[in-house]
């Protein structure tokens, strides 16, 4: 032993298995691998322990530079081995000594078991110009025999397995608050402005260890081949608490002088405490110029949250409009990890020609998190000047490391295809499949509309958000105003393999001449963050398509899927105006009881559309239920009512698009729906009614003696029968019975008569068989009006306030 007037010193034991053979212990460490491979020079300390150097590493402080190193003991004696007996000095080659102390944690350890093995680290301060290649480690022992008490045991020169760094992407185990932590620098990205480069490094921190630990202590720099360090940023590794066999990854960031590019730089990892920051891992890192960016549809792996996630630039368009040139690209990122993956800030640019820097907007709430195994779509837009050109620009990534700092992750080699355009199909940031499946022009009282129908496909095998879709039509060159889609379909989100419609009117004027149109289409909420989706291309207008009087017309909306089929079309002569009327079914083919969507429409009649008034049915309908819908307009006399058609849809926003209908059809009107009025009383089909009249019978009322009258009743019988039931009411139609003297066309008499059971008037015809119906016509002057020889009974369809004469038919008295 030393003596007592000397200072005692301590060492710590790092953390390590107590295993006979010491060397093959550390088999999981690269380094470690490395420096079996060539023989690592040892020292004897008995006959049977020994010591060999385990790593150097170096750190330039303010205060010079800070050198650490670990002395692995092994120990196969029968008996302890004191460490109090020995030492080791640090020189350089012209043989200056620099003073060695023991880190903190191994101040206390003083033994070496029997039969085991351990790891001391030491440390010392020299000046900056010292390279850890020209070190010597000279073991002593104590001994009071010997002049100055120091027995030289030997020497070890260190060589590369122990002073080298570790290559990029290749794996170190350090030692880290006596745990055994495996990193590797997994991923390094660089960009520069025109003063400093930024350092982006995802780094990984495995504990192949026995016992857990915090990383809070450990502390990062990048450190130059001209001795420059810089702060390294890594966030909060307080919350990390690594298990055994536990990996994670974290993200550093640096900010490096641009006049250092060419320089060699490392990225160096501190054991820290307030008065010292012991290295105890050095990384290599990759030349700047080493960084391509990945080609398109290259995949470029990278790191977020900890998770791998493949990223690729699949797609880039282009289009340029006069001075600016619009991009739009879509980029994909899998999370090929086993966690959800938050995703910080993240902004992207377009690097052009000097390094000008052109940001890109997206969508940032479709990228708050990556599920795994879940590829997302982002659909990213942005403008160059036109004079630039973007086969020379990249697009970075860059994440947001803190306030008004972003640090870049991956870059990408932009090779346009031009803008993305289709005569019927474009894709969304999403990978939804967007279809234009038609164009039709429609008319209506104030102007025409183009009526554009989508239907929008997940063909992915998850479920996804509803896209928010704008767009503006070219016509002739002109580009009208941007509008947005409205969704027609009640669904909330789009399912695995679904799909959703949606359409939008575009009103144009009656005098617009055109066969063809583009629609630019985008996506978005606000109109300062729209992304350009692509263009629909020299889409050519339709015309309703034409349909039989027989064909069911099918809405196919889900939530409101129904058919609608035509029960009758008339034309009725009138005295100043013909008049058109026709009745159609709406049936609710929902399985739950749905509201009625409304139909609305125009005639097309003699080269004019004429609007025409339908029923409104505000009830919901049961399932498979039915309700009568009513339709009517008056046609002026002059017009060829010939080869007339029924144009019907699906009505939009009366409101805000007065005429606009969705989904149009036509519906041919032959010269045989021009009305005759029928000359027989049985089986006149009326709504939901069947009518049969017979046995009329008109008679006086008054005193027959005095030659004194009061009126007429006319008596008839008559049949009344449903023959369909419809959900809604048929009240707000009447019958009207009017008598007209044979001789005496003026002496006419007509009553109204009703199917609200509700009334009270007298006039109400039940339904029955073979029912007695007296109506009375008051007129005290009556006599002297009639001929009293022969009569004619007409019978007219009152529907608001608009007579159509539907049967007529001669009497005798």
């Amino acid at each position: 032993m030393k003596p007592g007037n000397f200072k005692i010193v301590t060492a710590t034991i790092v953390s390590l298995a107590f295993l006979s053979q010491p060397l093959a212990m550390h088999s999981v460490s690269h380094s470690l691998a490395a420096a079996a491979t060539v023989q690592p020079q040892v020292v004897k300390l008995t006959n049977n322990s020994y010591v060999t150097l385990r790593d150097v590493q170096f750190l330039n402080q303010t205060d010079g530079k800070t050198i650490s190193f670990s002395l692995a003991y092994t120990n196969n004696e029968a008996y302890d081995l004191d460490l109090r007996d020995y030492w080791v000095k640090l020189r350089n080659k012209e043989g200056r000594t620099f003073s060695v102390n023991v880190s903190e944690l191994d101040k206390n350890q003083t033994t070496i078991p029997s039969k085991s093995a351990k790891y001391i680290t030491y440390y010392a301060k020299a000046d900056s110009a010292t390279e850890t290649t020209e070190l010597s480690f000279q073991v002593i022992k104590w001994d009071f025999n010997v002049a100055g008490f120091e027995r030289n045991l030997g020497t070890i020169q260190p060589g590369l397995a122990e002073t080298g760094e570790t290559q990029p992407y290749s794996a170190k185990v350090m030692l880290y608050q006596s745990t055994k932590i495996r990193s590797a620098l997994k991923q390094y990205s660089v960009s520069q402005d025109q003063t400093n480069m930024y350092l982006t490094m995802s780094f990984l921190v495995e504990n192949v260890g026995y016992r857990s630990t915090d990383i809070n202590k450990m502390k990062f720099f990048v450190q130059s081949s001209s001795s420059s360090v810089f702060d390294v940023t890594s966030g909060d590794l307080s919350k990390i608490m690594l298990q055994p066999s536990e990996r994670k990854i974290i993200t550093l960031y640096a900010t490096v002088p641009k006049s250092l590019a060419n320089q060699k730089m490392s990225l160096k990892v501190a054991d820290s405490n307030e008065t010292l920051n012991l290295p105890i891992g050095g990384f290599a890192l990759p030349n700047v110029s080493t960084a391509e960016p990945a080609k398109i549809g290259e995949t470029k792996p990278i790191f977020i949250s900890e998770q791998p996630v493949q990223t690729s630039l699949i797609k880039a368009f282009a289009s340029t409009n006069g001075e600016v040139t619009d991009l739009s690209f879509s980029f994909t990122l899998e999370n090929v990890g086993n966690a959800v993956a938050t995703v910080p800030e993240m902004e992207f640019y377009v690097k052009t020609e000097g390094n000008i820097y052109y940001p890109v907007s997206f969508n940032k709430s479709t990228l708050e998190s990556l599920l795994p195994k879940i590829k997302k779509t982002v659909t990213l837009s942005a403008q160059i000047p036109s004079s630039l050109s973007e086969g020379n620009s990249t697009l970075l990534i860059q994440f947001k490391n803190e306030p008004g700092k972003y640090f870049p992750l991956a870059n990408y080699h932009i090779q346009t295809t031009g803008e993305q355009t289709s005569a019927n199909t474009l894709y969304t940031e999403d990978q939804l499949q967007v279809e234009l499946q038609s164009v039709v022009r429609t008319s209506s009282t104030n102007n025409d509309y183009l009526v554009f129908d989508f239907i929008v496909n997940n063909p992915s095998d998850g479920s996804k958000q509803l896209p928010l879709l704008k767009g503006a039509v070219t016509i002739g060159g002109a580009e009208g105003e941007l509008l947005e889609l409205q969704k027609i379909d009640k669904v909330t989100f789009l399912s695995s393999k679904g799909s959703v419609r949606y359409r939008v009117y575009v009103p144009v004027e009656f005098s617009t001449s055109a066969s063809v149109v583009s629609f630019a289409l985008q996506e978005g909420q606000e109109e300062t963050n729209l992304k350009q989706v692509g263009k629909f291309q020299n889409v050519r207008i339709q015309q309703p398509a034409t349909v039989g009087s027989t064909d069911k017309y099918e809405i196919s909306t889900v939530g409101n899927k129904a058919e609608v089929t035509v029960k009758s079309t008339a034309i009725y002569t009138g005295e100043e105006y013909d008049y058109f009327y026709a009745e159609l079914v709406y049936q609710n083919k929902e399985t739950w009881i749905a509201s009625a969507q409304n139909i609305e429409g125009y005639l097309q009649v003699d080269g004019r559309n004429l609007p025409v008034d339908f029923t409104k049915v505000e009830q919901k309908i049961f399932p498979e239920g039915k309700t009568l819908l009513s339709a009517i307009t008056r046609i002026p006399k002059s017009y060829n009512k010939a080869e007339a058609k029924f144009i019907i849809g699906q009505s939009a926003n009366q409101e805000t698009l007065p005429g606009a209908i969705g989904q149009p059809v036509a519906i041919e009107l032959k010269a045989e729906n021009i009305i005759q009025t029928e000359s027989d009383f049985t089986e006149i089909l009326f709504g939901e009614y069947l009518l049969n009249l017979e046995s009329f019978s008109p008679t006086l009322k008054g005193d027959f003696d005095g030659y004194s009258f009061e009126g007429m009743n006319l008596n008839f019988f008559y049949d009344l029968f449903k023959v369909e039931e419809y959900e809604n009411t048929y009240t707000d139609h009447k019958l009207l019975i009017e008598f007209v003297d044979f001789e005496n066309e003026t002496t006419i008499y007509s009553k109204e008569l009703t199917f609200d059971p509700k009334s009270t008037t007298g006039t109400y015809l039940k339904e029955g068989e073979n029912i007695r119906k007296t109506i009375y016509f008051e007129d005290s002057n009556i006599m002297s009006k009639l001929s009293h020889r022969k009569y004619w009974i007409n019978v007219y369809h009152v529907y608001k306030d608009q007579q159509f004469k539907i049967a007529s038919k001669d009497l005798i008295w």
